[in-house]
């Protein structure tokens, strides 16, 4: 024996207040699917189309943060002359070490932030 249709109809009128949460919950979760999957395509597509295939960063094993890694002078000096390094018209390798770090200053208003401070040479700076 089948349901009439309009004891759907008059369930739906009834139970108004709980037709509309569900409605509203599913509407909420979908919104929150569709921001989250957009902050996910954005990034990929920032991260894919930003920077230069050029440019690489070494790490030193097992760090995952560039402040966290660190690599002794001889390791830097023998990297810059490996055969994928560019060179400028004189031969200079186009490599440049850089440091680094966070340090705690004091703002305007009187309160502690992390300040990112990064050191390199001028070669860092070449755009070509």
């Amino acid at each position: 024996m089948a349901i009439p249709l309009k004891y759907n109809r008059r369930s739906l009128l009834v139970r108004r207040v709980s037709n509309a949460m569900t409605g509203a919950g599913m509407a909420l979760v979908v919104a929150v699917f569709v921001v989250i999957m957009a902050m996910v395509a954005g990034l990929a597509h920032a991260i894919q189309h930003s920077g230069s295939d050029e440019n690489i960063i070494v790490l030193a094993r097992g760090s995952t943060p560039e402040t966290g890694s660190s690599l002794k002078l001889d390791q830097s000096d023998a990297l810059k002359f490996l055969a994928a390094i560019r060179q400028d018209a004189s031969g200079n390798p186009l490599a440049s070490p850089e440091l680094a770090e966070q340090i705690l200053m004091s703002s305007p208003s009187g309160s502690l932030d992390n300040l990112a401070v990064r050191g390199m040479l001028p070669v860092g700076f070449c755009s070509s």
